[in-house]
C-alpha cells in the first residue's frame, strides 16, 4: 500500500513546526535547511519552519548536538534559526519556549516532534485528535542505541478519509510509560545515556522519509526503526495487518 503526498503541499511553501532543538531536533533542523535548498532547486517554494524550544545550550550539549562552545547559555531555537536565516537568507521563526499543546495554536502542514517524552506525545495527540485532521505528525524517539521515527496523521480523519496512524496510536503503551527526565550533567554522562550518532542516524531516516514523500509524491512506508550498534534499519510498512500487530485498533484505510 502507498500514501500520497497531500495535494496542498504541491505548489506552496510547506508550513512546518519543529518541536525541540536538542539532540534529534538540532540534527533535523540542519537537514530541513538542506531539504529547503533541494526543493528550491527542483522549483518548489520550499519550507517555512517555526522552531520551539525553551532550553539553553549547556556544555554537554556541544558534544552531541549542533552547537559550539561559544553557544553555551543561549537559547537553542533562537540560535539555530538565527544562523539559518543569516547564512541562507531565510525568514524562519524561533519561539524560545516549550510548545504547549493547545487548540488555539495554528494548524501546520507538518509537525515534527523531537521531544522524547511519552507524556508529551500523549498530551499532543489528545489535544489535537479531533481538530488537526490534515496535519501530519513526524515523531522521533530513541534510547541509547536504537530509535524510531513514525509519520502519521495528528488528528482523526473526517468520515471516509484515509488515516495514517501516528506513534501514540501504534504504541498505546506510551500512555503507561513513565519518563526519565534526569538531565545529563556531563558529556560522558550524555554519551552513556545515548550513543554518539543515534540522533544523527534517526534524523537522517526521518528526513529521507520526508524527502521521498515530497520527491516521489508517495511513500510505501511511514517510519523506520534503527539500531546504531547492530547497523540494522527496518521500515514500518503501510500495512493494516502490521498496525494491528503493534496494537492499533482503529482502521480507516480504504482498499
Amino acid at each position: 500500500m502507498t500514501f500520497d503526498m497531500p495535494a496542498r503541499w504541491i505548489d506552496r511553501p510547506l508550513n512546518i513546526v519543529l518541536l525541540g532543538a536538542g539532540g534529534a531536533g538540532s540534527e533535523v533542523f540542519d537537514g530541513l535547511v538542506r531539504l529547503h535548498k533541494v526543493l528550491n532547486a527542483l522549483d518548489h517554494p520550499g519550507l517555512r519552519v517555526t522552531v520551539y524550544d525553551g532550553d539553553s545550550v549547556s556544555p554537554s550539549n556541544t558534544v552531541r548536538q549542533r552547537f559550539f562552545d561559544q553557544d553555551v547559555g543561549e537559547n537553542k531555537a533562537t540560535l539555530l534559526v538565527h544562523r539559518a536565516n543569516v547564512y541562507h537568507g531565510l525568514s524562519w521563526a524561533a519561539v524560545p519556549e516549550m510548545y504547549v499543546p493547545e487548540v488555539a495554536n495554528s494548524e501546520p502542514d507538518l509537525l515534527i516532534g523531537c521531544v522524547d517524552s511519552a507524556a508529551f506525545r500523549v498530551a499532543l495527540h489528545d489535544a489535537y485528535a479531533r481538530t488537526y485532521r490534515h496535519t501530519l505528525w513526524l515523531d522521533l524517539g530513541n534510547d541509547a542505541v536504537d530509535g524510531q521515527c513514525v509519520l502519521g496523521h495528528l488528528g482523526r480523519p473526517s468520515h471516509g478519509d484515509r488515516h495514517l496512524p501516528n506513534v501514540v496510536e501504534l504504541f498505546p503503551t506510551l500512555r503507561d510509560t513513565v519518563d526519565d527526565n534526569t538531565p545529563s550533567c556531563s558529556a560522558a554522562e550524555a554519551l552513556r545515556s545515548q550513543d554518539a550518532f543515534i540522533n544523527r542516524t534517526l534524523a537522517d531516516a526521518a528526513l529521507n522519509l520526508l524527502y521521498r514523500l515530497l520527491r516521489d509524491a508517495q511513500i510505501q512506508y511511514h517510519g523506520s526503526f534503527v539500531n546504531v550498534k547492530t547497523g540494522e534499519v527496518r521500515a514500518l510498512p503501510i500495512d493494516p495487518t502490521m498496525w494491528a500487530a503493534l496494537g492499533y485498533t482503529f482502521n480507516q484505510w480504504g482498499a
